[in-house]
């Protein structure tokens, strides 16, 4: 079965913005995924997630670090009202190299149907140095029953961030 994405929208920050609104999202889509090449002007810098406005949530986390200090780590969490709340979908930030940027990968299977919302993600940081860089995978899982009509990320982004949502069709 062929996938077909669309651009639903694309966002650059062209100066530093605390929070990005993907808002009427249509429900002709499948799927939905996010995407995000990002800086946060704050360390440590995270990206949060509010679908809908703010649904109870749970998600897990696996965590590691390229520092080898602390390995590779297990995280869960509920009820923080948002999706991948916890801010464990690092970014790039101001404690790392300069200008290198981040890359998350947000997938948002069945979006439109009325059942509890589930999300997958990975994330990782870029510090071209001998220093920390991070690599996240999480799922969440949400009691939103409703379809997703608006989706938020907030973060302390820098201008040169991009965010990208696309809707994908089963054909």
């Amino acid at each position: 079965m062929a996938n077909t994405y669309t651009a639903i929208a694309k966002f650059v920050i062209t100066s530093n913005t605390a929070s990005v609104t993907f808002s009427a999202i249509p429900s002709t889509y499948t799927d939905l995924l996010l995407t995000c090449s990002g800086r946060s002007s704050t360390a440590p810098g995270y990206l949060l997630l509010t679908m809908n406005g703010s649904p109870t949530s749970s998600e897990t986390d696996l965590r590691g670090d390229g520092s080898g200090g602390s390995g590779p780590t297990s995280v869960r969490s509920t009820g923080d009202g948002q999706f991948f709340g916890q801010g464990y979908l690092r970014l790039s930030d101001s404690g790392m190299t300069s200008n290198t940027f981040g890359s998350i990968e947000i997938y948002i299977p069945n979006y439109t149907a009325s059942q509890n919302k589930v999300a997958s993600a990975t994330s990782v940081t870029e510090t071209n140095s001998t220093g920390v860089q991070f690599i996240t995978a999480s799922a969440a899982n949400s009691n939103m029953t409703a379809a997703i009509t608006s989706i938020v990320c907030g973060s302390s982004f820098v201008s040169g961030t991009r965010l990208d949502l696309y809707g994908i069709k089963s054909s």
